[in-house]
């Protein structure tokens, strides 16, 4: 029995350090992508670029598929009778 629930520690012990490490790599590599540009998010844009590109690349037509680029306005003078 003591055998066993060695390995179960063990195990659920890599499962908790594996979730770590891959949350903060998930998070160095989202900040390093919103942040402004530095030299180091500079130094890694292409991997950068293909980790975030497939899910979280942003497009703005969603909320303006066509935007106005002119203002139109009517004015109008009325009176009643």
């Amino acid at each position: 029995m003591d055998k066993n629930k060695n390995a179960k520690t063990f195990i659920l012990f890599g499962i908790s350090v594996s979730l770590i490490l891959f949350t903060v790599f998930h998070f160095s590599i989202i900040i390093l992508h919103v942040i402004p540009t530095n030299p180091l998010s500079l130094k890694h844009r292409g991997f950068i670029d293909s980790y975030t590109q497939p899910l979280f690349s942003q497009n703005w037509h969603l909320f303006a598929p066509d935007p106005l680029v002119k203002d139109n306005e009517i004015l109008v003078k009325a009176k009643y009778i």
